[in-house]
């Protein structure tokens, strides 16, 4: 381990050796090794502290940092390197930039773990710029991909043959061997008691805060605030675990999983094959913790190309214990909504909007009232704003409370909708009955075969029956053309 006072030694997390887009080093060539970023990183740590610090206390040999004070880095305390800028010229990080890029490697002795200990002090990255805007430049981007911290398995070489022309057969090794630490600390980011409208730009491309891939990550008593991602998960059979753990005021969303098998995905020829076994969905476990006050889900996946074999088993699986707390908003002006407005992330807004107007008649509700500041900052209003896109979730998803399962995008009921005439409207699942009894979004329900109790009349919001089917804690929208799940909680 490390004993951190200063905000530059946080350049010892970095031992990635990838290389730095030609926008950020001015020249065509890349091939380079002027230009890696391990080469960056030892340059400018032995710059500051003297001649070979970085090999003596950085590199693979680091299993850990231990915080000693407050941090807030700014951009001196970053190699010059790092620096873009935005379509007015500001200085911006590039896209899908990692300004402390950890891979974990086993050491000699079998240790392939990396702690990142806080002893309860706060690292506030609100100085540091955000990626820039510059679409002709980000690949047409249109929210950030750029994180502070990245941990990362440092490859696929667990995979193992044989291979033949119509079986691909392999150990697929587990990703619990490679775990992360982070413990007693939190992170403060860009803007974060601001909610005006004048800042979503912004907020579209601040940093995330962590990024994890292909290794294990506990957090235990962990506050982060005012990312544009609090983490992003990248691949399956990942296991994230909060706890006791605190995600506040997301400009996007709180988790982000690209659920997808990249190790099969990288065998060219073998991509067509049956999954390898072992593949599972990325798991993510709440103790005690919440996520709050998201500018969109609190919990979106990705998972790519669902009809290739290879990615038959990906997806999340998410597991709340009844003292957490998850919750977020939907005016459809949020970051989200305007980043991904070419997705749909609109029509979703409006739709649910138009469903929570539907049943404001009846005992329960998905809106709430608030007061806040105008986009001038002038005075106060009132605003209406729909409670709750708890998670956004596609593939072989299943949302699973105190162990009961809410919502599951592969059970019977959900298959049967996507091979039935109506599986082009969505898919409308009460969990007042613990087998998420569904229907279908429409006027009478036709064609499911559903007991009449469970029909949610969406011609007449006053009818009793939906009474009924709002008596539970959750509504779950399931939309079978993208196989994506929405799942709104409400009040009584």
């Amino acid at each position: 381990g490390y004993n951190v006072t200063n905000a530059k030694e946080l350049n010892l997390i970095t031992n990635k050796n990838n290389y730095l887009p030609e926008k950020f080093v001015g020249s065509n060539d890349k091939t380079l090794d002027e230009y890696r970023q391990l080469k960056i990183v030892t340059d400018y740590v032995n710059q500051q502290f003297g001649a070979n610090y970085y090999a003596t206390y950085g590199g693979n040999a680091l299993k850990g940092i231990v915080l000693h004070c407050d941090l807030a880095p700014t951009l001196a305390d970053l190699p010059t390197a790092y620096q873009s800028a935005d379509k007015l010229g500001n200085v911006a990080f590039d896209d899908a930039f990692e300004v402390y890029s950890r891979e974990i490697y086993p050491d000699a002795s079998g240790d392939s773990s990396f702690g990142f200990y806080g002893n309860y002090f706060q690292i506030d990255t609100k100085a540091l710029p955000v990626m820039s805007n510059d679409l002709t430049t980000n690949d047409g981007l249109t929210s950030s991909n750029a994180q502070f911290f990245n941990f990362e398995y440092c490859g696929n070489s667990a995979i193992v043959g044989p291979f033949t022309d119509d079986v691909a057969q392999t150990v697929l090794f587990d990703y619990t061997d490679y775990p992360v630490v982070i413990e007693n600390i939190s992170f403060r980011g860009a803007d974060p008691n601001s909610d005006e409208a004048k800042d979503i730009e912004r907020h579209k491309f601040s940093l995330a805060a962590f990024r994890f891939r292909h290794v294990d990550v506990t957090m235990d008593n962990v506050i982060v605030e005012a990312y544009s991602i609090t983490a992003m998960l990248f691949d399956c059979n990942m296991e994230l675990t909060l706890k006791d753990s605190i995600l506040n005021n997301a400009w996007m969303t709180h988790l982000y999983t690209r659920a997808h098998n990249d190790f099969q995905n990288a065998d060219g020829g073998y991509r067509e094959l049956a999954p390898y076994e072992g593949v599972t969905p990325v798991e993510v476990n709440l103790i005690n913790s919440t996520m709050t006050k998201c500018g969109g889900p609190v919990i979106m996946t990705h998972s790519a190309e669902l009809e290739k074999a290879y990615n038959t088993s990906v997806g999340m699986t998410v597991n709340v214990d009844t003292s957490s707390e998850l919750w977020s908003y939907v005016t459809g002006n949020e970051a989200w909504f305007q980043a991904y407005e070419d997705m749909g992330a609109m029509q979703y807004a409006t739709q649910l909007q138009a469903i929570s107007g539907a049943i404001s008649n009846t005992a329960t509700t998905l809106y709430s009232t608030s007061a806040s500041l105008t986009s001038t900052g002038e005075g106060m209003e009132q605003s209406n704003f729909l409670n709750i896109v708890f998670c956004s979730l596609s593939g072989n998803s299943k949302y699973v409370v105190n162990g009961t399962v809410l919502m599951d995008n592969t059970d019977a009921v959900v298959s049967a909708h996507k091979a039935g005439m109506f599986a082009a409207a969505p898919l409308l699942q009460s969990t007042v009955d613990p087998n998420a009894t569904a229907t279908w979004l429409g006027p009478e329900g036709e064609g499911l075969g559903l007991p009449q109790q469970y029909i949610w009349n969406a011609s007449n919001p006053a009818d009793p029956i939906n009474n009924n089917f709002f008596t539970g804690d959750y509504v779950n929208f399931h939309y079978p053309a993208v196989s994506i799940s929405v799942l709104l909680g409400y009040s009584h």
